[in-house]
C-alpha cells in the first residue's frame, strides 16, 4: 500500500511481510522506536526504500476485485 508500517513489539506473527521488507520489527524500547520511526520521518530514501517494498498481502483492492468477479459471474 506503500506505507511502511512499524511493529512495536520483539517479533511479529506477520513473518512474511518482515522477511518481504514491509514491515519493520522496532522492539518494545523506546529508544529503538523512536530511531526507526524517525530514520523513516527524517530520510526519504529510506522511507521509499520500505514503502516501494511489494506487499506480500496483494494491494488492497481484493474485495472490488472478488465484486467484478461475481457480477460477471452472475449476469
Amino acid at each position: 500500500m506503500g506505507i511502511p508500517v512499524v511493529v512495536a513489539r520483539e517479533k511479529s506473527e506477520r513473518e512474511d511481510a518482515v522477511r518481504a521488507g514491509t514491515v519493520l520489527v522496532a522492539g518494545t524500547r523506546t529508544a529503538a522506536l523512536v530511531r526507526v520511526v524517525r530514520r523513516l520521518l527524517d530520510d526519504p530514501e529510506a522511507y521509499r526504500a520500505v514503502a516501494r517494498r511489494r506487499n506480500p498481502y496483494g494491494s488492497g483492492d481484493a474485495a472490488e476485485k472478488i465484486v467484478r468477479i461475481l457480477e460477471r459471474t452472475l449476469k
